[in-house]
């Protein structure tokens, strides 16, 4: 039977500590600076059973980016040798940034010669601050989030499914990003919106969107007046 895909994440993990690069926890994923400089995002879509790498470039030239992703794959490949990495496919075009996506799957674990980390206990896993939600939401994009929320049966005109778009569409600007949490848990706050907020909490299974779902979820509470104490609520309400 194939290893749970947390044990392939702490593999993964495990082996880029081991060349020395720079780690960075988001939220139950990680994401890596490359001695390159591109700065690497690794996360599982639980949706379709796998792992994925985003990364982002500035190179507007088409042959240029097609350069570096090629390099950028053998660079990655090398240090995770016991992988299969597909070639990286552009998936999303920003304002000046290009992202790119590739898919990485592992055979057979007791070839790697690591010994994996204990899976993290996602259900723990909580957003403490703007610049950390920032971090997590750089690695949803609207098609990403649109598939979820299909799979879970909410509807188009859900209050939540508008709520979390109009959080990913401000990801960019702080200020901007902070307002639009406070609206969008006032407008969650009613009865229906909420026990449908409880419900994805309660059904998500993708462990990228669930710490998302689990801080709109503290903010709704905390328009209704029920605060919690074990929260760091720094860079949100306060």
């Amino acid at each position: 039977m194939p290893a749970p895909i947390e044990t392939h994440l702490n593999l993964i993990k495990n082996r880029f500590e081991s060349v020395g690069l720079d780690i960075l926890d988001i939220s139950g994923s990680f994401r890596v600076t490359l001695e390159n400089g591109y700065i690497l995002y690794i996360y599982s879509e639980t949706y379709y059973n796998r792992i994925t790498l985003r990364v982002e470039t500035k190179e507007e030239d088409p042959a240029g980016r097609a350069r570096e992703m090629e390099r950028l794959h053998e660079e990655v490949a090398d240090i995770l040798s016991f992988a299969h990495i597909s070639a990286f496919e552009l998936t999303q075009i920003l304002r000046n940034r290009w992202a790119y996506s590739a898919c990485l799957e592992i055979e057979n674990t007791n070839e790697t010669g690591l010994e994996p980390l204990a899976p993290p206990d996602f259900s723990s896993t909580e957003i403490a601050s703007i610049e950390e939600l920032q971090e997590l939401l750089d690695m949803l994009d609207r098609y990403m989030l649109e598939n979820r929320l299909d799979w879970m049966y909410i509807s188009p005109a859900s209050q939540v499914r508008i709520g979390l778009k109009a959080i990913l569409k401000s990801k960019t600007d702080k200020q901007r990003l902070q307002h639009v949490l406070q609206e969008q848990a006032r407008h969650l706050s009613g009865h229906e919106a909420a026990g449908e907020l409880e419900l994805i909490k309660q059904i998500n299974t993708d462990h990228l969107l669930q710490p998302l779902v689990n801080l709109l979820c503290r903010l709704v509470y905390a328009v209704k007046g029920k605060y919690q104490s074990d929260f760091r609520w720094e860079g949100f309400f306060r």
